[in-house]
């Protein structure tokens, strides 16, 4: 009789089968098993605020000043884009509230120097102005999360994409500005090789047709590239297209 092939390393043996070595399973479970909580704990302080103020300091300045281009974060058409907002709005149904009752000022008037009797209260005005804000919120985003590997000199190690967004332009635009805020940062208080992921979210909202009016930013970081009052003040007009994006820090781990 021919003897039994070798064990491929599958998971259906023969009888006759040698027993495989079960070390290189056993390293290999406490591997990953040693990734998954290093991981979490990373994550658990994170969001614990139990960090360095040096990353934050990081992830206010992403914060601020990440401006990706139209370009790289539009997915839809104006027109396209202001349909899916308005449905998203619509879908979402009214805004989630407590139990108790809203309560009506009799004395707030919808128009200045309205006859005393007639009572036109803002609420009804009040409401419709936030409906139709409600459909300029973007109902699509792009989001991805990146790695950032630092040694204790302030020399990145490594840098890499842990989950994709899906569009590349997008996840190599997240990468270099978050790997570029990391290495302006310096050395790392904590005198260790230290391990960041950072969540990178943007979308592109659409104004809609009644928006019209001015946007003020005191931190002088609404338009990316301006300068004077504009970096302060913006029109709003009706079907403008603007970029909103938002960095946070999500794991912080030392090695």
């Amino acid at each position: 009789m021919t003897p039994p092939p070798a064990d491929p390393g599958g998971h259906l043996r023969r009888a006759t089968d040698p027993e495989a070595p079960a070390s290189d399973e056993r390293e290999t479970v406490a591997s990953r098993v040693h990734e998954m909580v290093a991981d979490a704990a990373a994550r658990e302080r994170a969001a614990s605020g139990r960090v360095a103020p040096q990353w934050r300091a990081i992830e206010r300045k992403l914060a601020e000043g990440f401006h990706p281009p139209l370009a790289v974060v539009k997915q839809e058409n104006v027109a396209k884009a202001l349909a899916h907002q308005m449905l998203r709005s619509w879908l979402d149904g009214e805004p989630r509230a407590g139990t108790v009752p809203r309560g009506v000022d009799a004395s707030a008037e919808l128009m200045v120097g309205t006859p005393p009797g007639m009572n036109l209260r803002s609420l009804p005005g009040d409401q419709a102005l936030a409906v139709q804000s409600r459909w300029g919120e973007p109902a699509t985003s792009l989001r991805v999360e990146v790695e950032v590997i630092i040694d204790e000199d302030g020399r990145i190690v490594a840098t890499r994409v842990t989950k994709p967004s899906g569009r590349r332009s997008f996840d190599r635009t997240a990468l270099a500005a978050v790997e570029d805020a990391v290495r302006a940062g310096g050395p790392p208080e904590e005198h260790r090789t230290v391990v960041t992921r950072w969540l990178v979210d943007a979308a592109v909202a659409v104004a809609p047709p009644t928006a019209i009016g001015l946007r003020f930013d005191e931190t002088g970081h609404l338009n990316p590239g301006a300068t004077g009052w504009r970096k302060y003040l913006a029109p709003t007009y009706p079907l403008q297209q603007s970029v909103r994006s938002h960095v946070s820090l999500v794991a912080v781990e030392t090695r």
